[in-house]
């Protein structure tokens, strides 16, 4: 199947790149059943869904919106706004692979912004934030916004031109309904793999450079900014923390710290931590305990949360999580950041970043 095939036959469908699946390139069509949550009072019912179909032997792929996670947590949480519901699986008997369009020419497209974040806005969210930060009530946060734009053309070609430019692990389009949502993260929320769990929580950021010797030195600057890692180093404790709720104990470990990924245009600073699950720690469980990420949070997690719901409007898919459950308990979910939701002709991208008192 060829992913122009699947535009044509105007069904849902979902493709997930290589990050998410060890065979690569994967396509999810014609789906068993739906899962949809769009209210919070139908997120308990859609979990236990999930585990049902799972017992049964199928694939369950889809996403959770940021809010969705609020709930879960018992924090302070915003109907979402957009068309799109607070958590969506659908189940499958088995995936494809999917077939690459080769070289055929790329069809006009257009992007244009219709909507930018507002900087008086935005200043005084941030006036907020410091006195917070300043009275020792937080030490980070993910403030974020949205940038609102009108879309036109062939949305394949739009996919691949954002494919080459962010060749990123955890590459995902999910169609549903009349929208599609493109999201081109780097992100590993988390991976499941027989019975341990790895997080990798993503912080600190410097530009590549536009020279080699530009670029070694921000390599350099990163690695040795004590402000990055030690923003890095809250949210990994955070992760450690969330993960101890749902794993044997003494079996949660930082296995790296302040590692650096290299990308077309960033380097990026992550750990990794990893846990073995606990047996009595079913799906609801993770998601109840891991949601929403640490990474687009803040710390302390919960007050952060709070913050964020005071100053922000409700952030969809954006900042969720997207990803795949295997019937064999394997997973993994990307954090849904740089992720677009286009829909008849109307579009959105989330935008945002991690602020400390030194930022």
């Amino acid at each position: 199947m060829r992913i122009k095939e699947l535009l044509f036959s105007d069904q849902p469908f979902m493709i997930f790149e290589e990050g998410f699946h060890s065979s690569g390139k994967i396509l999810f069509r014609n789906p068993v059943d739906t899962i949809d949550a769009y209210k919070s009072e139908e997120l308990n019912a859609s979990l236990n869904k999930i585990e049902s179909y799972l017992k049964k032997g199928f694939y369950l792929a889809g996403f959770i919106s940021y809010e969705a996670g609020t709930f879960f947590s018992g924090a302070n949480w915003k109907e979402s706004e957009t068309v799109l519901p607070l958590l969506h699986f659908a189940v499958f008997e088995n995936p494809e692979k999917i077939h690459e369009d080769g070289n055929e020419s790329l069809n006009d497209f257009g992007f244009y912004v219709t909507r930018r974040p507002d900087d008086s806005e935005y200043f005084r969210n941030l006036d907020e934030i410091r006195k917070r930060l300043f009275q020792g009530e937080i030490y980070q946060i993910n403030h974020t916004d949205r940038i609102d734009f009108d879309f036109e053309g062939d949305i394949l070609s739009f996919y691949k031109v954002l494919s080459e430019r962010q060749p990123v692990r955890y590459r995902s389009w999910i169609r549903i309904g009349d929208t599609d949502v493109l999201s081109f993260s780097p992100e590993l929320f988390f991976e499941k793999k027989n019975g341990v769990l790895v997080t990798k929580p993503m912080k600190g950021t410097y530009p590549r450079g536009k020279t080699p010797e530009e670029d070694r030195t921000n390599l350099r600057l990163l690695r040795e900014s004590e402000k990055e890692k030690a923003e890095n180093l809250m949210i990994t404790d955070l992760m450690r923390n969330d993960l101890g709720k749902i794993s044997k104990t003494g079996s949660v470990s930082v296995s790296e710290l302040f590692s650096v990924e290299t990308y077309k245009t960033i380097y990026q600073m992550t750990s990794t931590v990893r846990s073995e699950i606990s047996e009595s720690a079913g799906w609801s469980d993770i998601f109840r305990e891991l949601l929403p990420g640490g990474s687009i949070t803040g710390a302390p997690k919960r007050r952060a949360m709070e913050l964020i719901h005071s100053l922000e409007k409700p952030r969809g898919i954006y900042t969720g999580i997207i990803g795949v459950i295997e019937p064999n308990g394997n997973a993994t979910f990307s954090i849904a950041i740089r992720t677009l939701e286009i829909g008849n002709g109307k579009g959105s991208i989330g935008v945002g970043s991690g602020i400390t008192w030194d930022s």
